[in-house]
């Protein structure tokens, strides 16, 4: 049951994710191109090659868990996008812990 809820946890995160990269290119291209022209989890921008778009995407997917990018400071959306990107991240983060926990044979 735990992998059910873990999976459903881990794609409401890269939605979530998505959303806030969608809201970076709409508009914060200037940033989204500095960022590395980053491709989203389930969405993508046809302009920028695999490889890099993949790369720049894991960069600030783990710099935006730990902190709000300068060009969100001042966009309510993405904002919103970012608590719900962390919330659903530490969620899932959980549901690993207890489901590995649950499979050791002490418990």
């Amino acid at each position: 049951m735990f992998i059910a809820f873990f999976i459903a946890a881990v794609a409401v995160t890269l939605v979530f994710f998505d959303a806030v990269l969608r809201q970076q290119y709409r508009a914060h291209r200037a940033a989204w191109q500095q960022d590395g022209s980053p491709w989203g989890f389930f969405s993508f921008v046809r302009e920028v090659d695999f490889l890099p778009g993949c790369r720049a995407r894991g960069t600030i997917f783990r710099q935006w868990l730990f902190r709000n990018p300068q060009w969100a400071n001042a966009d309510p959306a993405a904002l919103r996008y970012l608590v719900l990107f962390r919330v659903s991240s530490v969620a899932a983060v959980i549901l690993w812990a207890i489901g590995t926990l649950r499979m050791l044979p002490f418990l």
